[in-house]
């Protein structure tokens, strides 16, 4: 489904979460090529003629992304609060306030953030156990570091699109017993 501007209110996040939800039996790689493959699809806005730049986003309630932007908004995530500022509205129409609260209860399984805080011991749980780095007082916030590509710009520059492929295929051959999927995710 390609970006339009006029579109059901929530139906992007519909359409990811469905997708998730098919693939949650699915090797987590595979789950997230396409899961990525599909928000791809359907954030990316079409190019204006007074654009300078591709790549103009329209960004989504819910996805996957290496660093949201928010403290806990990395990997799998879910902006709860602007969905329930939505929920909250009166002006929301029941069907959007039903499908707002589908999704509400489904990230709160699944956002990684959840999924990473489940795996803490007792122990972690009382020594950490807040998220809140504006205005929080803990001796640490695990979730803050949790995302964040660190893009070799130099390599990609220098090598292009069709190098980078050309060296995960030379990496693939040497090292033929890694996982399954990693090389095929690169």
């Amino acid at each position: 489904m390609r970006y339009q501007e006029e579109i059901h209110p929530l139906e992007r996040e519909l359409r990811f979460t469905h997708l998730h939800r098919s693939l949650v039996q699915s090797h987590p790689v595979k789950r997230e090529i396409a899961c990525l493959a599909a928000q791809t699809e359907m954030i990316f806005a079409p190019i204006q003629a007074t654009d300078l730049f591709a790549g103009r986003i329209h960004p989504m309630a819910v996805g996957i992304d290496p660093e949201r932007g928010g403290l806990t908004e990395a990997a799998y995530f879910c902006q709860f609060d602007r969905l329930n500022s939505m929920a909250a509205d009166e002006t929301t129409p029941p069907q959007t306030r039903t499908n707002i609260h589908f999704l509400l209860d489904y990230w709160r399984r699944e956002a990684t953030v959840f999924k990473c805080r489940d795996a803490f011991t007792d122990d972690m749980k009382k020594g950490l156990p807040s998220d809140d780095y504006y205005s929080g007082r803990e001796i640490a916030y695990p979730m803050y570091g949790l995302g964040g590509p660190c893009l070799d710009y130099t390599k990609l520059v220098n090598l292009g699109i069709p190098g980078l492929r050309k060296e995960v295929s030379q990496w693939k051959r040497i090292n033929n017993n890694a996982a399954p999927y990693f090389y095929d995710s690169l």
